[in-house]
């Protein structure tokens, strides 16, 4: 079951995102690394956890990680 074509551009576009504010504050140094800048953003990804009174999963963090690497290369 995939997702319709305007969420995965939407995705993509968030996911970017993501990669960028991550590269350059690996660049200018400011001690956020990936990992605290994916959890620090993660509640605004997951809308449904948020709502629901979860909090998001280090799994969940670490998927999003995953499709950051697939989508740069």
């Amino acid at each position: 079951m995939s997702l319709p074509v305007y969420t995965q551009r939407l995705l993509v576009l968030l996911f970017g995102t993501f990669r960028v504010i991550a590269s350059n504050a690996e660049r200018a140094d400011t001690g956020m690394t990936s990992e605290a800048l994916g959890v620090s953003v993660a509640p605004s990804f997951f809308h449904s956890c948020v709502s629901d009174g979860k909090t998001a999963r280090m799994e969940d963090v670490l998927r999003f990680k995953l499709v950051d690497l697939i989508e740069s290369r």
